[in-house]
Formats: C-alpha cells, sequence, structure tokens
C-alpha cells in the first residue's frame, strides 16, 4: 500500500516539476516550452527553428533531457529570448537529436 501512495506521489509530481529546470534569465516554465525534433533542422551554421530563425551551435545551451526546448516572449513569438551577454534560450540534446 506505501509502495502504491509513493508511486501516485512521484507520477502527480512529475509533469509539475518537468520543465521546472528552465533558467530564471529564460523567463523560467512561463515562457518555454518543449520543440518536436521534427521541427528542427540540423544546418551546417546551426540549428534552423520553425520560426526561420538559425541559431549557431556555439549559443545553444544543452537540454538536461532528450528534448528540444526554447523560450519565446508570448508577445514576440519571432525570436528565441537571448538574455544579455548571455546564451540563447534554446536547449539542444547532446549530438544535437
Amino acid at each position: 500500500m506505501r509502495a502504491l501512495a509513493l508511486a501516485s506521489m512521484v507520477l502527480a509530481a512529475s509533469p509539475a516539476m518537468s520543465h521546472s529546470w528552465y533558467p530564471w534569465e529564460c523567463c523560467s516554465d512561463k515562457d518555454c516550452e518543449a520543440l518536436s525534433p521534427d521541427s528542427v533542422r540540423i544546418m551546417p551554421n546551426g540549428y534552423a527553428l520553425p520560426n526561420g530563425e538559425t541559431i549557431a551551435f556555439r549559443d545553444v545551451r544543452m537540454s538536461p533531457d532528450r528534448d528540444f526546448h526554447w523560450c519565446r516572449h508570448a508577445w514576440a513569438r519571432e525570436k528565441v529570448i537571448q538574455p544579455a551577454g548571455g546564451k540563447v534560450c534554446l536547449f539542444a540534446p547532446m549530438g544535437g537529436v
């Protein structure tokens, strides 16, 4: 019975914590979302995104999971957030895919 209760607590907490890793400078979890791997193309000069933007490999952050994630302001959907002096808020899995 305890195992069932523990399992249900872990499963219930997972969705809430699943994107809690987004850094503050990328607007935390409010403006960030996962991207379908099919929507990102690897180009010679970086990652081509569905909004037409290409982000250089050197400017990308490492994703803690196996997914691509991006952070964009709701009122400026065309650009990925880039904090002043920091890397772009595009997260790519190690190895790109």
